[in-house]
């Protein structure tokens, strides 16, 4: 669950300072498959932006979007309605196999690869979980996405690699 009140249309300094540091996660995706939920409050504007925002992290960082929670300084007091977290719930219950990546997850897991070929402690993390052999974190999921996965991975990666 990532959670922020708005501050000038961005997310605040503290969670912005957890992003930053977290942002290994990208280079090492262990959060793959699970799935995110974005929690924002504003007394003023940009409150949807916000929550897309912390969505968007989650999935750079190979989490599953699974919905938001927002409430403004008129309807903070509301409560929050099963609904709200229905996409959440049946989330965490599926696993990280529950759900296929989306295109924008499977790109960012090459370039994650890509980056890791170029840091000896990133290279090994991959090897350790075999993901410098695989498509994606969890491969089994891929479905249409496989053949994209698949040129990206054994043509374009050896010509970029081969580049450097």
């Amino acid at each position: 669950i990532l959670a922020s009140p708005v501050y000038v249309a961005n997310y605040g300094a503290t969670l912005k300072r957890w992003v930053d540091r977290a942002f290994v996660y990208v280079h090492r995706p262990v959060l793959a498959g699970k799935p995110v939920l974005a929690v924002c409050t504003t007394g003023g504007a940009y409150l949807a932006t916000v929550c897309r925002q912390l969505l968007n992290v989650g999935e750079m960082m190979g989490m599953r979007r699974a919905g938001a929670v927002a409430r403004s300084s008129m309807s903070l007091a509301k409560p929050v309605k099963p609904g709200e977290l229905r996409r959440f719930v049946r989330a965490v219950h599926r696993g990280p196999l529950g759900q296929s990546p989306t295109l924008t997850q499977v790109v960012t897991f090459f370039g994650a690869k890509l980056v890791s070929s170029f840091s000896p402690v990133d290279q090994a993390f991959w090897r350790e979980r075999n993901w410098d052999r695989m498509l994606y974190v969890h491969e089994q999921t891929l479905g249409w996405k496989r053949p994209i996965a698949w040129l990206l991975d054994r043509l374009l990666l050896p010509l970029v690699r081969k580049a450097f």
